[in-house]
């Protein structure tokens, strides 16, 4: 969908992950409707699983989406983690 950054919500002094929208997908107003529509059932969402969302914003042609920043490890960087059970196929 788009980089994401550890940035400092300026207003609220905290960290927070920015997710820029890729300008191919953020071309299409339908598809940045979709993410407005989804966005306010997203927000009553908690969960220890699930990151947090906060809002949907654009700054001129580009459109970024704010949520929780949970520290880690990219997951596009590979796969290297503790087998689980549906690995070994125990279930």
């Amino acid at each position: 969908m788009g980089r994401v950054y550890k940035v400092i919500d300026r207003e609220v002094r905290a960290k927070v992950a920015l997710k820029l929208i890729r300008p191919e997908i953020a071309g299409d107003p339908a598809v940045i409707d979709r993410f407005r529509e989804g966005l306010t059932p997203a927000r009553g969402l908690a969960h220890n699983n699930i990151c947090r969302m906060f809002d949907l914003g654009r700054d001129g042609d580009a459109y970024f989406l704010t949520m929780e920043y949970v520290p880690g490890q990219d997951l596009c960087l590979g796969s290297e983690r503790a087998p689980t059970a549906s690995d070994s196929g125990l279930r």
